[in-house]
């Protein structure tokens, strides 16, 4: 809801980044980076439109450097996402968007954002945030935007969550550190 998007709202933290998340553009969408501290605050945000691949693939390796990110590899990303892995000169993982996995990506933020453990600044993110739609049907639960909108800063967010939960990255430590299962 609306109210735990504003408590999770706040300045962009200026601590060194713990794990990135990217959602990479399609069409009309937008290339979105998203990292998180260790505080899980977002402490960097980038996001463009319409660049060509090859400067798209070398803004990510600048950006993300060798801290670990976890990258929308379906459709486009799935070759972005291999070219950076045999790059070499970083830490990328895949994440491929089927319903399911979707629907576990959206739930975890949800209860990420719900319970107040992940801060994000003002502007597209929660934008994105407040018009993000579900719908329920018999099998899922399916997770977009309204039409004419970009959900590329909520999977970015999103992907960083989970990245952050996978990569064990506990709110308020100095380093990864085992997290507890109930995540």
């Amino acid at each position: 809801g609306h109210e735990h998007i504003k408590a999770c709202t706040g300045e962009l933290s200026m601590a060194r980044p713990r794990v990135w998340g990217w959602d990479l553009a399609q069409h009309q969408d937008w290339t979105v980076g998203i990292a998180l501290d260790e505080s899980w605050k977002v402490c960097r945000f980038q996001r463009w439109q319409k660049v060509p691949w090859p400067d798209t693939q070398e803004r990510i390796l600048q950006e993300t450097a060798l801290t670990p990110a976890l990258m929308d590899q379906h459709g486009v990303g799935d070759p972005v996402v291999q070219m950076l892995q045999r790059d070499g000169r970083g830490r990328y993982e895949g994440f491929k968007f089927s319903t399911e996995h979707k629907q576990e990506l959206m739930q975890h933020l949800a209860l990420v954002i719900q319970g107040h453990r992940v801060t994000f600044p003002p502007g597209p993110i929660v934008a994105e945030l407040e018009a993000f739609e579900y719908t329920i049907t018999r099998e899922h639960v399916l997770y977009s935007a309204p039409q004419g909108m970009h959900d590329d800063c909520v999977m970015a967010l999103a992907l960083a969550c989970w990245h952050a939960k996978e990569k064990r990255v506990r709110v308020g430590t100095r380093k990864a550190v085992k997290a507890p299962r109930s995540w």
